[in-house]
This record gives C-alpha cells, structure tokens and sequence, in this order.
C-alpha cells in the first residue's frame, strides 16, 4: 500500500510540472545492459521482487547501482521468460543533470523502443 501512495505522490508531482517543462529520454543502445531471465509463472505483482533477487546473478553491476526494467517475452513450460533491462544509477543521474541545465525535469527514461519499457525511478 505504501508504494502505491509513493506513486500516486509521484504522479501528481508530475501534473504540477507542466508538460513543456517534462523530459524523456530514449537511453543509447550501449548505455543499457540487456539479459534475459527464466522464472517460474507468479503473480505480476511479485515478479518485480523476483526479478530483483535474480539479478545479481545476472548483471555485471554491484547490487543497488543500478535502476532495471522488465518485460514478459512469453510462457514456456510453467516458466516466464523475461527480457531484462539495466542501467546504471550514474548514467540516469547525469541526465538528470542535463535536464536541470535545460531547466528541465527528467519524468520518464526509455531503455527500449517499446514505449512500455521505461524505468521505475
């Protein structure tokens, strides 16, 4: 519950902001480390937690340098494959820097050409 008022938080902040103001950011394809990681079928809402446990074995980054996004690439077996997104928390918080130069606030990173596949800041 504490997380879903830490979004709503989140988004109200952003309708404060106006729209010309917003940044989004499409990452570099050699600024984003991709894996793909196999778990077992559960419930959407706990993927995030698995995801982030599984990490660690996957990434070349130390835990908690980094932000990640997911997405389910299908079913097979009882497993759900999932390609993983990566970026290090430095290279967000230069853009981020970049942003406020411009007098700009950074709302959203895209770390695929899939508009669904951004970064959960």
């Amino acid at each position: 519950m504490k997380k879903y008022f830490a979004w709503i938080d989140k988004l109200s902040s952003l309708y404060k902001v106006p729209l010309e103001k917003q940044k989004v950011v499409a990452l570099r394809e050699e600024q984003v480390f991709t894996c793909k990681i196999v778990l077992p079928v559960m419930p959407k809402k706990e993927v995030a937690e698995a995801v982030r446990w599984e990490l660690p074995l996957h990434v070349p980054f130390e835990d908690g340098t980094y932000y990640f996004a997911y997405k389910s690439l299908g079913l097979s077996d009882g497993m759900e494959i999932l390609q993983v997104y990566v970026v290090l928390k430095s290279v967000v918080q230069e853009l981020d820097e970049e942003a406020k130069l411009q007098s700009l606030i950074l709302t959203e990173v895209r770390v695929s050409n899939d508009e669904a596949d951004t970064l959960n800041l």
